[in-house]
């Protein structure tokens, strides 16, 4: 019997004999299975079991589940975070982590500074839902490559990237409330090594509501426009790099139902509430392999403008921000993997000039500092993460932050950790008590006082 079989056919089997001279094999085709494909979706919110510094990780599926327009309403569905509105009449919010209010918590935008200062009661709405495609929650201080600020927790939005996102993208949502929203993100693949992405929002809310007769609107009228362009770049597989814009502009109303509908003509006497914010960011992050070596070199530099024009009542409050903050960070593997080490400088510049009524108050920090963090691994069983940072505020003087983190995993799904640390932040005194210009019905003099303390 002599068989002939190849691949893709079924064998065909010729029996021989004396009387055969010439042999001829038929091979009819395979029948073959169907394509087979199999999904996976990952979880909308899980926990690092690799991170020793205790993690939460919030999904695009996760982000999905949510009816979030921005990312104030987010975390909604989070235990580790609580919003709540500081100021009911402007529609502020803030978080709250700890049991202490949101400034205590570290904001960034891809590991930049974005949401303080002027931003830290609106900032949460700057975010729209459809940029994101994750977020990271982290409990207590955390890694010092990032700054001393951290006291109660860290949040790292990351927004989408031009070579990972969908081609283009459309939303658009509208409710009873008379709320009207339109997201657009595209982005286009100019070639291999570098592409661009576009996100575009616009909403708005300019229906009045009053349903408990108060005569004060229970939604602030708003409407906002953000645009953002972004850039990702490779060369020759040594240089990585991403760069971009932002740009905001956002008005709210609030107030008693009357002021809005007349305040032309009425002048000062209702309440009512007047915020133009404008809003212009440049930010990048660029880095770099050294050739045939272990290590490598990280920059992130950012920078932004905000402005910003209110009106609380007979209370007018104008304020202008200019921020600048950069971070150079080496990092090394010293023998092997098991052991890393990170390094650097950072520098931070905060110019405020805020006039309230009558009065103005300048306040400029400059703040250089440097860095060192030692990881170690052993057998994905037991991480170690020791970090020290120096600052000098010009202000404020010398501070260090020293900061520890570890974690043992007993079994594969239990796992022990711990960490403690020192966190700072300086106070901005008016931008974080928005709330209080709602109360008072006109502010004679305002006297800030300052301390290390």
């Amino acid at each position: 019997m002599l068989i002939a079989s190849f691949l893709g056919f079924q064998n065909d089997t010729i029996k021989i004999d004396n009387t055969i001279k010439e042999i001829t094999f038929l091979l009819k085709s395979d029948l073959e299975l169907s394509e087979v494909v199999v999904y996976e979706r990952r979880s909308g919110q899980y926990i690092s079991s690799i991170n020793p510094i205790y993690t939460q990780h919030i999904t695009s599926e996760g982000l999905e589940k949510l009816p979030c327009c921005n990312l104030a309403e987010s975390f909604e569905n989070n235990a580790s975070v609580d919003v709540a509105f500081t100021d009911a009449v402007s529609g502020a919010k803030q978080i709250t982590m700890l049991g202490l209010a949101g400034v205590y918590t570290q904001l960034l935008i891809e590991n930049m500074p974005s949401t303080g200062g002027l931003a830290t009661n609106y900032g949460l709405a700057f975010v729209p839902g459809p940029w994101m495609e994750s977020i990271q929650i982290s409990k207590g201080t955390a890694s010092v490559l990032n700054g001393y600020e951290s006291t109660t927790g860290q949040i790292n939005v990351e927004l989408k990237k031009p070579k990972e996102s969908e081609k283009f993208y459309f939303n658009t949502f509208a409710n009873d409330e008379g709320r009207v929203e339109t997201n657009i993100n595209t982005k286009i693949k100019i070639n291999p090594n570098l592409a661009t992405m576009f996100l575009l929002h616009a909403s708005t809310l300019q229906t009045i509501k009053d349903m408990n007769q108060d005569s004060f609107l229970d939604i602030p009228l708003t409407t906002q426009l953000n645009f953002v362009n972004r850039w990702e770049f490779e060369i020759a597989k040594m240089i990585e790099g991403k760069i971009g814009v932002k740009i905001l502009d956002e008005k709210r109303e609030g107030g008693q139902v009357e002021y809005i509908k007349n305040k032309e003509n009425i002048g000062n006497k209702l309440y009512g509430i007047d915020i133009k914010t404008r809003r212009y960011e440049f930010f990048s992050k660029i880095g770099f392999l050294i050739p045939n070596t272990k290590m490598s070199i990280g920059t992130i530099f950012g920078a932004n403008i905000h402005n910003q024009n209110s009106l609380y009542g007979k209370n007018i409050y104008n304020a202008h921000e200019n921020n600048i903050y950069a971070n150079i960070i080496f990092q090394a593997i010293i023998v092997n993997t098991n052991h890393k080490i990170n390094a650097g400088t950072s520098y931070m510049l905060n110019d405020f000039y805020e006039e309230l009524n009558n009065n103005s108050y300048l306040k400029k920090e400059l703040v250089p500092g440097i860095f060192a963090q030692y990881t170690y691994n052993y057998l994905e069983k037991f991480n170690l993460i020791l970090g020290y940072r120096l600052d000098f505020n010009s202000k404020y003087g010398t501070f260090a932050t020293p900061r520890l983190h570890t974690k043992y995993n007993i079994t594969k799904k239990t796992t022990i950790r711990a960490s403690a640390g020192k966190g700072y932040r300086t106070a901005n005194i008016l931008a974080e008590n928005i709330a209080i210009m709602g109360i008072f019905h006109k502010f004679k003099k305002v006297v800030l006082t300052f301390s290390k303390k």
